[in-house]
């Protein structure tokens, strides 16, 4: 289970991703890897608290019209390595008000647990952008601390987060329960969502709630397709030495 960490002031579902149990014995290191929502609303005081992490990349996975529209708040502050690399989400699903997503009730949606991750189970496939965003973060903690995020860090996030601590041997139920942890602040995120013209819409969509069913089918579904992460990986053109160096910067 992910430790908690002090979220920096003004974030939102943000978390250090050491400390996770691989099948080896070993466990992730602490202060490398973060994940988190948006960094709109981070005040003066959360700056001064990624500097003292030692941030050095951002890798936002908002869609590039989220992207530029919604910004990166004091962020702009910091002196990082700031890459946007536009994942597909459900917004590319449905469209506003239309009160539920397609799919909802199918027997592969009710594996699933909705039909969020049989959409991203299909990303693996057709979007190059995950390759890129994994790829770069695997390149990336090699070099200082990186946080990857998403609007509210959940499943964006989650599904480029798996496939990294998969990579390095993460158990699944380490990397299910750290899905999981997402769901201490999913009516925060709501309440915010609300509160944003870009994200209201969506509010009342079933598309906020951390089913375990969820992060299941995702990484099922990688072990059933590709053989693991890693052969997804290998198969998508990352080199060995890629995937050495994120082992390398990650496992204690």
């Amino acid at each position: 289970m992910t430790r908690p960490c002090p979220a920096p002031d003004g974030t939102l579902n943000f978390r250090d991703l050491g400390g996770l149990a691989t099948l080896d014995g070993r466990v992730t290191r602490r202060g490398r890897l973060f994940r988190s929502a948006a960094f709109g609303e981070l005040t003066p005081a959360g700056v001064d608290q990624l500097r003292e992490l030692g941030l050095t990349f951002v890798i936002d996975v908002r869609g590039a019209e989220e992207s530029v529209v919604m910004g990166r708040g004091l962020l702009d502050q910091m002196p990082v390595c700031h890459l946007n690399v536009p994942l597909r989400d459900f917004q590319s699903l449905v469209e506003p008000g239309a009160g539920e997503l397609p799919g909802t009730g199918d027997a592969v949606a009710e594996a699933a647990g909705g039909p969020l991750m049989p959409h991203y189970v299909e990303n693996l496939e057709s979007d190059r952008n995950l390759v890129i965003a994994v790829d770069f973060l695997a390149n990336a903690v090699s070099y200082g601390p990186a946080v990857v995020h998403c609007a509210f860090g959940k499943d964006r996030t989650g599904v480029v987060v798996a496939l990294l601590l998969r990579m390095v041997g993460v158990t699944e139920e380490a990397v299910v329960g750290d899905y999981m942890a997402s769901s201490a602040c999913m009516e925060q995120c709501i309440e915010t969502a609300r509160r944003i013209p870009r994200y209201a819409p969506f509010a009342d969509l079933d598309v906020w709630r951390c089913d375990e069913r969820m992060i299941r089918f995702y990484l099922g579904e990688i072990e059933a397709r590709y053989g693991g992460a890693e052969k997804w990986a290998r198969g998508k053109g990352i080199p060995e030495e890629t995937i050495g160096r994120l082992r390398a910067a990650l496992l204690d």
